[in-house]
């Protein structure tokens, strides 16, 4: 009789277990869904930043994760600062969009940012960082796309030169 409690007990709780571990649950790391990503970002802002001819300035920087870039490469700086700008490319930006911060860095001061994101159904997922600068070039530099690692944490600094992105690494 005590023998047959047992296979019942141990029977019970393999058939709990395999129910628990096929079905996703947390405590067996699946959650049924793709599971958050953080971003630590490091901004390194040029001690000529934003230059407007006589000083450095402080400068507004926008930055998005993104699951496509063309319409970021291609869209006009103020609307990404003021999507009453043009709002019907800003609507069509934002389908693109799985997250959007503004921060203002200043001259010479690093900035850190913890950001976050989910990447959904998404296969490639991107960062786009761009900076609303007095003299941007005009030739693009203004802006600069990352394309992001399929990791639950990652580390990335941006140099933010006088009046462009100049770079995005690991």
């Amino acid at each position: 009789m005590q023998n047959r409690r047992r296979i019942v007990h141990v029977t019970t709780v393999l058939a709990v277990a395999s129910a628990m571990l096929f079905s996703g649950c947390g405590i067996f790391g699946g959650g049924g869904g793709p599971k958050d990503r953080t971003l630590e970002l490091t901004f390194v802002p040029s001690s000529k930043l934003n230059f407007d001819g006589t000083s450095a300035n402080v400068v507004q920087v926008a930055v998005f994760v993104l699951t496509g870039t063309e319409k970021f490469q291609s869209g006009r700086v103020e609307t990404f600062f003021d999507p009453e700008y043009d709002k019907s490319y800003y609507t069509q930006f934002a389908a693109d969009t799985l997250g959007a911060w503004t921060l203002t860095l200043r001259p010479g001061q690093k900035e850190s940012k913890i950001v976050r994101y989910n990447p959904g159904q998404a296969k490639r997922v991107s960062l786009g960082i761009i900076g609303d600068f007095f003299r941007a070039p005009g030739d693009g530099r203004e802006r600069a796309v990352y394309q992001l690692e399929n990791k639950e944490a990652q580390r990335l600094t941006i140099t933010v030169g006088e009046n462009v992105i100049e770079s995005i690494k690991r």
